[in-house]
């Protein structure tokens, strides 16, 4: 994403993350505009361990965005 220019940090990091976490095979952000999302290929086994590590990260790089989206 960032080759291409596109997206801004709080879109860009989440994929980045994404790429990062175990058993995941595969990430695409998809949809135009604000409400976009991403869909992310991966193993069922490492399923909850990709959740938590995705979790944590953005906890890390969007502290004030990932505490407003744990309150919803």
């Amino acid at each position: 994403m960032r080759i291409l220019f596109i997206g801004s940090e709080p879109l860009i990091q989440p994929y980045e993350i994404l790429t990062k976490a175990p058993g995941v095979y595969g990430v695409r952000f998809s949809g135009a505009g604000f409400r976009g999302c991403y869909v992310a290929f991966v193993n069922s086994y490492y399923a909850d361990k990709a959740t938590s590590f995705v979790k944590n990260e953005y906890f890390i790089v969007q502290p004030e965005l990932a505490e407003v989206l744990m309150r919803l």
